[in-house]
């Protein structure tokens, strides 16, 4: 059984999945109590195969061997995710075995998001302040992103634009910070803070610069907010040709990308995350447009797609709630 799982490690690696995964399945039947083995068909049923069911039901197998294995209880809720299964029933997994998701970083982030989407923010702010946080690479940003969205929901931006020392990370020089800033201009009525949001230009996202992003909508609101208004016009349009150019073009991975978290694990249809991307912009751009029903049902069909895009959610929240 060792000889098979090491040949089908060697034949994966060197690009051969099908004599990979029979080595593996070989294995399996001699040796059915190598957790290795089955984490493996179960990464090779997705990313190969494209069955996500026989993914769950090796990853399961993986787990009934080592039920207190935390990569593999980390792995399988990414499973879940790829999957759509909702936020509410990853949440409830991950709590049954809150004790091993908080021994990882990137674990404990995914349960914050998840806290977070289902309201509980006290729960996620004391889960984020817990620990000290050692950023993994490709991981980078990761901790800032969950603390950001805390503090938006929670309107302390000043925490936000300060995080605290345990996160562990500082912004890039580059990260767009327009929706805090309009954010603080908003709750304070402060000028100074939408001249900042104003300012903004361009983004670095997936360790690589934009010209426009989803932070530009914030720039165009905080540009209106001053009575700029052709200048908030402007940049409105051309938020809406950069969205017109990414459906336009091929979805492709930047070269530093490929550290990204997201590139990790469980291979993502590029296609269909660039139509989601341009969808929630088209979203943005509705919102822009005071189209707030045709903003919602863009934003849905988001959501339909992947239950986890945190930044639909978050808005399609805002307009429920300024709509009421």
């Amino acid at each position: 059984a060792r000889a098979r799982a090491l040949l089908g490690h060697w034949l994966y690696a060197n690009g051969r999945p099908d004599d990979a995964c029979a080595a593996w399945n070989a294995a399996a039947a001699l040796d059915p109590d190598d957790p290795v083995v089955w984490r493996n068909l179960g990464l090779a049923a997705f990313n190969h195969l494209g069955d996500a069911d026989q993914a769950c039901a090796a990853y399961d197998s993986a787990l009934a061997v080592a039920p207190e294995d935390a990569r593999l209880i980390f792995e399988r809720d990414q499973l879940d995710a790829r999957r759509g299964v909702p936020p509410g029933q990853r949440l409830d997994r991950l709590l049954r075995v809150r004790a091993l998701v908080e021994t990882r970083d990137d674990a404990t982030i995914e349960l914050a998001h998840l806290l977070l989407s289902a309201g509980r923010l006290d729960e996620a702010r004391e889960l984020l302040l817990s620990r000290t946080f050692q950023p993994w690479e490709g991981g980078e940003g990761e901790v800032l992103r969950v603390w950001d969205r805390l503090c938006r929901l929670r309107s302390t931006v000043d925490e936000a634009l300060n995080p605290p020392r345990s996160l562990s990370e500082a912004r890039h020089p580059l990260a767009n910070t327009a929706q805090l800033h309009l954010l603080r201009g908003d709750l304070m009525e402060d000028r100074a803070s939408w001249e900042l949001a104003a300012a903004q230009q361009g983004d670095f996202l997936g360790m690589s610069a934009q010209p426009h992003s989803e932070a530009t909508f914030s720039s165009v609101l905080a540009l209106r907010r001053l009575g700029r208004t052709d200048e908030a016009a402007r940049l409105a349009e051309a938020l809406r040709a950069f969205c017109d150019e990414l459906e336009a073009s091929p979805a492709t991975v930047d070269y530093f990308a490929t550290s990204l978290p997201s590139m990790l694990l469980f291979t993502e249809d590029l296609a269909a995350a660039q139509r989601r991307r341009a969808g929630f912009l088209r979203a943005q751009l509705d919102i822009l447009d005071w189209q707030y029903g045709r903003a919602g049902d863009r934003l849905a069909a988001v959501l339909a797609e992947d239950p986890h895009h945190v930044d639909a959610l978050d808005l399609a929240r805002s307009i429920r709630t300024s709509t009421r």
